[in-house]
This record gives structure tokens, sequence and C-alpha cells, in this order.
């Protein structure tokens, strides 16, 4: 019998655990039979039906960004059960690194990703979804070096597009393109090798497309990117883009804007007061209306609940170990506002995504890195807040230290 809760020791939570849906584990159960007696390519090889449903759960599950903790701690656990587990692989180093900012980070998962390229090669599988994901992956840590933290270097961005656009042709060659879904992955692709082609190599006119917060984006970092950048219209879709809450977070870290960033006219346009409660990130999103309706709207309400998740859990609905989340926020808020008032919620908001409440070993290497974290986060502070004191980087330093 499956019983996925017991199967996933180390994942975080009882309550965690109790979510992975069985059947999901059953189905991996008979797709691993089979693929013991058939070609099953999509599998990659995986032989672990636990690691397969492990994978599938966090890649189908935890798609908020929100999830992203629980999600990271899902594909550790599919590799503990299977370290081979190539897909399981790529979706964990995606979820680490792909927003990235410093170049050091960048170059990297670049070297990573040319690595996990030409094993896949060497397997017979750089015709396949999985290798496309991983090609295209590799180009826009190419771009973001590129027209981000190595402005004017030749990093060959026109070797991995042309390399991409191979593999692409390579893959509709394939028998298994005729499948739809299939196909239709493949269309995806083929239109970002265009896109990348147009946008940053010169190949043709781009027509920008705006009708999603996902392609204003897209359509204002190559605005930014052009040599003879339109800061003006580049301001106009990121404003487009900001109807999605993720955009407007990242485009104060993202490297590919980082020029743009320096404009009177971003700085005019996007420059904002620090946010001063907990309850305005990103992290407390799915949460707010429950919140509002309780009138917890502060950081010290949140904060009261320190030591009584369950019971913030009930009044929100959500699992005890999500409520723990939020308390050591509101915690980590609390003990930097001393230190770093005003900027201590967005200080947290920075620490949260660089993943301090996922594990104590992100919070240990914090510590240990604490003037580089510093540094780091205050560069995008400069970015979005209007004021951001000059000793700022030295306090902040000292903070992280004793977190």
């Amino acid at each position: 019998m499956v019983r996925p809760a017991e199967l996933s020791e180390g994942l975080g939570s009882e309550a965690a655990r109790a979510r992975l849906d069985p059947y999901r584990f059953v189905a991996a159960a008979v797709l691993v039979q089979l693929a013991r007696h058939h070609d099953l390519r999509g599998l990659y090889g995986v032989t672990s039906w636990t690691s397969l449903g492990l994978h599938c759960t966090a890649t189908i599950d935890h798609k908020d960004r929100t999830q992203e903790g629980e999600a990271k701690a899902l594909l550790t656990l599919a590799l503990h059960h299977q370290p081979d587990n190539l897909p399981a692989q790529l979706a964990l180093e995606r979820l680490l690194h792909r927003k990235a900012t410093t170049d050091e980070e960048l170059r990297s998962f670049g070297d990573w990703l040319r690595t996990f390229i030409g094993r896949l090669e060497d397997r017979g599988l750089g015709a396949t979804p999985l290798a496309l994901r991983a090609h295209y992956l590799l180009v826009t840590s190419i771009i973001n070096r590129t027209f981000g933290t190595c402005p004017g270097q030749d990093l060959g961005l026109g070797v991995a597009v042309t390399t991409f656009g191979k593999a692409v042709g390579k893959a509709r060659a394939q028998p298994q393109a005729a499948n739809d879904e299939v196909t239709a992955f493949i269309d995806q692709m083929d239109a970002k090798v265009a896109w990348v082609s147009d946008a940053y190599l010169g190949s043709g006119p781009r027509v920008l497309d705006e009708s999603t917060p996902a392609a204003a984006y897209s359509s204002a970092c190559y605005v930014a990117s052009r040599e003879e950048m339109d800061t003006h219209e580049a301001v106009r879709l990121l404003r487009g883009a900001d109807r999605h809450p993720e955009y407007a977070d990242w485009r104060a870290k993202d490297p590919q804007l980082a020029r743009l960033r320096a404009q009177g006219a971003y700085r005019t346009a996007f420059l904002d007061a620090a946010r001063d409660s907990v309850v305005d990130l990103p992290i407390f999103r799915p949460h707010r209306e429950r919140l509002s309706g309780l009138g917890f709207t502060t950081t010290t309400d949140v904060d009261r609940f320190r030591g009584r998740e369950p019971d913030l859990a009930r009044l929100l609905g959500a699992d005890p170990a999500e409520a723990r989340r939020l308390t050591d926020a509101a915690a980590l808020a609390v003990s930097a506002h001393e230190a770093l008032q005003p900027h201590a919620v967005e200080v947290v908001h920075e620490l949260v995504e660089k993943g301090v409440l996922d594990s104590s070993a992100a919070r240990a290497a914090v510590r240990t890195h604490a003037d580089a974290v510093a540094a780091s986060i205050v560069m995008v502070l400069t970015d979005r807040l209007a004021v951001v004191p000059d000793d700022l980087r030295t306090k902040l330093g000292a903070w992280l230290r004793g977190i």
C-alpha cells in the first residue's frame, strides 16, 4: 500500500506530508514498472517511484512562488531517494538559481547547465523536452550576464542560441514529436529561439507583446537591453508587467534591467517608500484577505503568535508549517527593526527571497557571508527605494551575523 506521508520523512511538517496525493505515487509506481519493460524516454532513467512522485508533486502542485520553500524540500527529498533523477536535478537547480543576481552565481549556474546538457547528450537525450528546458535556462543566464553583470562582454550568447535552435530542430524530427503535447512544447521553445534571436542577436524586427504581464516584462527587458535604449518605453512596459506582483518585485533585482534602473525616468516612476509591515510582503499574499478580516495589519499582530503557530494556523486555515514561516518572518522583522528601521521589512523580504526561512543551513549561510549578503540587499533597496542611508550596509552586515 502506498503511504507517501510515511515515505517523506524529512519533508518538514506532518501537515505537508499529509498533503501528498497518494494517487500520484500510485501512478508513479505504475510508470516505473512500465519503464522496465518499455522505452519510456520521458522518465529519463528514473527508477524510484518515490522520487518520481515527489518530483511531480513539487513541479505540479507548487507553482506559486509562496510555495517555493516546500517545493525545494520535495525536490531535495526526491534526490535523496534517487540522486540521478535528472528532471528533479534540473527543477531544483532552476528553483535555486533562476533569480540569481550576482555574476558569480550566474556563471556557476551556466557551468552547471552546460555540464547537465552534456550528460543528456551522452545518454542520447539531447533532443528531449528536458534538454530544451536546460538550453533555454542557459540562454537566459547568459542574457542576464551579457546585459546585466558583464555588459559589453562576449559571453557566447550567439553560440548558445544557435545550439538551442539546433536542439529544437532535432527534437521536432524525433518520432515522439508527433504527440500533440510534445509538439506544443516544441513550438513554444521554437518561439523562444525566435524571440531571443530577434531581440538580442539582431536577426530581425521584434514586435513587442504586452498582452500579459509576462509578455510585457519580456518586452521591457528587450527594450532595456538595446544599445539605444528607449527608457520611457521600457518604463511603460514595466508598468504593464506590474499587474503581476512577482514582476514588480523582480524588476528591482533583475540583472538585465541594471542599466535601466540607473536612468532618471525609471527612478521617478518606481522608487517607493519602504514597506513597514510584513503583512505587505508576498509571503503573506495568500493569507491577506483572512488577515485583514481578523484585523491583523502590522508586524506586531503576527509576531504575537510566536510560539502559538497552531492557533494562527487555525485562524488562517493554513498549515502549521506555513504559520511558522509567517511568524519567523515577523520575528526577523522585529529583531531587525531597532538596528535597521525603517528598512527592516524590506530586508526581511530579501532574506525570504534568498531562502532564509527554508532551512537552518540557509540561515547559517547568510551569517557566514553576512557582508556579501548585506551588499546584495543594499543594491536591491537602492534600486527600489527613494531613500537608503549610507550606513545601512554596515548596520545590516552586523545584524545578519547574529540572526
